[in-house]
């Protein structure tokens, strides 16, 4: 309990600077330029992310499994980031020659720059999964918002000095995300973790987790971030600057239900039997859904106050886009620990089916539905995308073994005594 209420507090943390950098983005750029440095941030950090190979989801599960020392994974994890860093480089500049190729000479030009965010994000990722993964929780709730909160600082910095362009928030974000990897460095090298010397083991065991762990989550990344790159392409830059505003407000009862998995993964990844993996994963599922369902019933009714007084009266078209996306947040919080149950048993061919399923509907659904109702279309899309492999995936681990969804959802008299003896020793600790 202790640790889940640091986290919610670091959560709360993020939340806020999120919410101050949403609001200077949405209010200095307006909908065309917060367009833009979306594009910008979303080919850069998807590059990223779907050619990580499942590098922070294998350091995680490594130190959770409490058998290699950390600092031959934090070896491993730095040498396997250089190691796919320029594959990667040359991948997103093919993006950059296609997808900005009409982009302003301003645009075009940061993005090359951004070239620089990919063995950033990579290493800086990473290093802060280790702190997960190890179930340092107090450290890892410390880095959690750095980059948060150093993206508010950098942009403060950059309006204080005239900057107040695409370009000078951009920089700001990439700044933010080194600085996030600086501290987490920082923290390793405290602990004695950081060593150079590779164990091709252990980098070998870790990128064939991360091998079978990434096609369901490259499936995932690319299911939960299609909507915005198919408005990339085919919209206007301006309705991708409502859309993510749209995101934003519908995000906030999914980052409730990221910051309880973020415990949970670690803690199911170290059950030895598939009992008591379901045991944890119904814990945190029930106290994240107490918390997710009224967060969107609120949201739902104060969307179109929300958005006129946070990001201004321009962004007032997103608020029905952002009532819709706000449904799929529930089928999102199921998907979400379920694939970290998956993850934490190494179950990853179901993984890989449901993410399939997810994509082919997104796929189909944004193909018919933007064209016809535009970014509106792909909050529908998006519903059906989120909905339909969570029905999948409990049949397919169905399939396999027993899996009972009422009583795993039902309220038992241990989450109540679990919740006693933590606050008791809550009490003491303070």
């Amino acid at each position: 309990m202790r640790n889940l209420f640091i986290s919610f507090l670091s959560t709360g943390f993020i939340q806020l600077a999120n919410l101050a950098t949403g609001i200077l983005a949405a209010r200095l750029l307006h909908p065309e330029g917060r367009g833009e440095l979306a594009l910008l941030v979303l080919w850069a950090v998807l590059v990223a992310n779907l050619g990580s190979m499942g590098l922070h989801t294998a350091v995680t599960y490594t130190g959770a499994r409490r058998e290699t020392a950390p600092s031959k994974i934090f070896a491993s994890m730095i040498w396997l980031s250089l190691a796919l860093s320029p594959v990667l480089m040359g991948v997103y500049a093919i993006v950059v020659e296609t997808v900005f190729a009409g982009q302003r000479p301003a645009v075009l030009s940061m993005a090359w720059i951004y070239m620089a965010m990919i063995p950033i994000y990579l290493c800086s990722h990473a290093l802060v999964s280790q702190f997960q993964g190890e179930q340092r929780f107090g450290r890892f709730n410390l880095l959690r918002p750095t980059v948060h909160v150093a993206y508010l600082v950098f942009i403060l910095a950059a309006l204080a000095a005239g900057a107040a362009t695409v370009t000078g928030f951009a920089t700001a974000y990439l700044a933010a995300t080194a600085a996030s990897g600086l501290a987490a460095l920082v923290m390793a090298v405290q602990l004695g973790w950081a060593r150079l010397v590779p164990d091709f083991r252990v980098m070998r065991e870790m990128f064939l987790y991360g091998l079978r762990s990434h096609v369901g989550t490259v499936l995932f990344i690319a299911n939960s971030k299609l909507d915005q790159l198919v408005i990339s392409v085919v919209l206007a830059v301006g309705d991708l600057g409502l859309y993510v505003v749209a995101v934003t407000v519908a995000g906030i009862p999914l980052l409730i239900a990221s910051t309880t998995d973020m415990l949970a993964f670690p803690k199911m990844t170290e059950q030895d039997s598939e009992e008591d993996r379901r045991a944890v994963l119904g814990r945190y599922l029930r106290a994240t859904l107490c918390l997710v369902l009224p967060a969107i019933a609120v949201l739902v009714v104060i969307a179109p106050e929300l958005i006129a007084l946070v990001f201004g009266r321009s962004f007032l078209p997103a608020a029905n886009v952002a009532r819709v996306l706000l449904l799929s947040a529930v089928p999102l919080a199921f998907r979400v620990f379920l694939a970290s149950y998956l993850r934490a048993g190494d179950r990853m061919l179901i993984l890989g089916k449901v993410e399939a399923v997810a994509v082919a509907v997104a796929v189909a659904a944004l193909g018919v539905l933007v064209p016809l109702f535009g970014t509106m279309g792909a909050a529908l899309a998006q519903l059906a995308a989120t909905t339909l492999p969570v029905v999948v995936c409990i049949a397919l681990i169905r399939r396999e073994q027993p899996f009972d969804l009422v009583a795993l959802l039902t309220p038992q008299q241990r989450d109540v005594a679990v919740f006693r003896d933590a606050l008791a020793r809550w009490k003491t600790r303070g």
